[in-house]
């Protein structure tokens, strides 16, 4: 009677967690194009999982909003996307509540191309004669702590620029800001290069790339078999629904997962350690 009672127990409590929702927390606002991609995302991933999934957003502070929400978080029903900015880039410049050693990383499947921009009418827009163009200027960006800010304060330093930085809430601030005229450069979304009165800046040499990458974590004490299950039906997923998210979402040249992922996220990290201390 015992056995059989036991039994029943395992069953509902199966049965119980099958009904739960699978929580992947993010950090983009909702009305952001990443974030109407993951919402698209959901149904698909959800009847691949035979469970609801939600896409949950928490914006604030380039991504430390987020962190800080997952690192209170310890089940095996919640997971987090997170890219270059709150994993690499903010605790290299300032004190953060989260440990990105919590995190298992499970598979990098986006990317976000920047490009540096000016007005459309600037008549130099090679790298070089650009910045020799343009000393003792404006430049934006989005906050103070995102990749934007330190690569372009990382140039005006070591190029001796006397540039001043303007610090931004959204990219259509800065947008409207470079078109009015009051900055003369900023670090944009490739996809909002060369439209709207902008052009792109050529020739920037590769190591001042500001591109952001972005993957899947779950958290280092939840069984590696569930964090597995779950991320290969999620990059499984992604990549049959391509067609349609490569319309909003960057596609990397190859997923990488685990090991993989691991490695060039040390990569990533001790690039933007070199450039912080400069």
């Amino acid at each position: 009677m015992k056995v059989l009672f036991g039994v029943i127990i395992t069953i509902l409590s199966l049965s119980s967690m099958a009904q739960q929702p699978v929580k992947v927390l993010h950090q983009f606002a909702g009305s952001a194009i990443f974030a109407i991609a993951l919402n698209r995302f959901a149904e698909p991933l959800s009847n691949e999982i035979k469970r609801p999934v939600v896409f949950e957003g928490h914006n604030g502070a380039g991504g430390a909003v987020m962190m800080n929400v997952y690192q209170n978080v310890g089940d095996s029903n919640t997971f987090l996307i997170a890219g270059t900015n709150p994993y690499s880039v903010i605790p290299l410049v300032q004190k953060v509540d989260y440990k990105t050693d919590d995190l298992e990383p499970l598979a990098l499947f986006a990317l976000s191309p920047m490009c540096y921009a000016a007005r459309n009418d600037t008549k130099e827009t090679e790298y070089k004669k650009f910045i020799a163009d343009n000393k003792g200027k404006f430049y934006g960006s989005l906050g103070s702590s995102t990749i934007e800010a330190i690569m372009l304060e990382n140039i005006n330093r070591t190029e001796s620029l006397g540039q001043t930085g303007v610090n931004f809430k959204s990219y259509a601030e800065i947008t409207t800001s470079l078109i009015r005229g009051d900055i003369q450069w900023t670090v944009l979304p490739k996809n909002l290069c060369n439209t709207n009165n902008i052009i792109e800046i050529k020739g920037v040499p590769s190591n001042l790339d500001a591109s952001y990458w972005f993957g899947l974590f779950g958290k280092k004490n939840v069984d590696k078999k569930i964090l597995d299950s779950f991320a290969n039906a999620f990059v499984d997923t992604w990549l049959k629904n391509k067609e349609v998210l490569s319309k909003t979402v960057h596609y990397p040249e190859k997923i990488l997962r685990n090991e993989e992922f691991k490695k060039y996220i040390e990569v990533e990290r001790k690039k933007w350690e070199t450039i912080v201390k400069k």
